[in-house]
């Protein structure tokens, strides 16, 4: 499957360049769980880049923050979406020129223990395809491979705007109607990216 590229941020907006009309930034952060930082970076990129993008003074940019929705730019006439996502030591910030998006990061787990808890939440998110799918990796890659689905669950739920929720039908026609792709990331890290496959064609979110 194809991987969509990453720029890193480093408060150069001219070298952050859309793909089709669509932008994901890395941006590092404190190396923390407190997100306060990060968001602050992000929004710096953020305020930057779509200033640069739109044509606009990065003062006239306005984000809408509300838990438990996605960012939103508020700016009459401009339908532009916005996904973030965090680890520690590393954000992402995903901008759809023309649409919806969804991004999600996860830091790959190293605990041992993790390997044991792969099985019951592969089948409780991900559905019995991926679960049996996961299982027949050998074990030393079955904890990579479970971040990857799951990354690519969360950035197809974000997209529609759906909080986390277990596998059922519902779930994956949302899920089918995603395109996913999966993120060049720096090593420890994996990450997806989704907008509506309608406007993506070809590749559909990972069974």
């Amino acid at each position: 499957m194809p991987t969509f590229a990453v720029q890193h941020w480093s408060g150069d907006t001219v070298a952050c360049a859309p793909e089709q009309g669509l932008l994901v930034l890395a941006v590092e952060a404190p190396d923390t769980p407190d997100r306060v930082q990060a968001r602050q970076l992000v929004r710096a990129a953020l305020v930057q880049v779509l200033g640069e993008h739109l044509g606009c003074a990065p003062a006239e940019i306005r984000l809408v923050s509300v838990p438990g929705r996605p960012l939103r730019l508020d700016r009459d006439g401009v339908d532009v979406g916005l996904s973030v996502s965090h680890e520690p030591g590393l954000s992402l910030v995903a901008i759809h020129f023309g649409g919806p998006v969804g991004v999600d990061l996860l830091r790959v787990p190293q605990e041992p223990e993790w390997r044991a808890e792969v099985p019951l939440l592969a089948r409780d998110y991900l559905g019995p395809v991926a679960a049996r799918a996961l299982a027949a990796l050998p074990l030393g890659d079955q904890v990579a491979g479970f971040a990857a689905q799951w990354t690519a669950l969360e950035a197809g739920l974000k997209l529609w705007e759906r909080g986390l929720e277990e596998w059922s039908p519902a779930v994956q026609r949302r899920l089918a109607a995603c395109r996913c792709l999966p993120l060049q990331l720096p090593s420890g890290f994996v990450g997806s990216l989704a907008i509506p496959a309608a406007q993506g064609g070809g590749v559909q979110f990972r069974q």
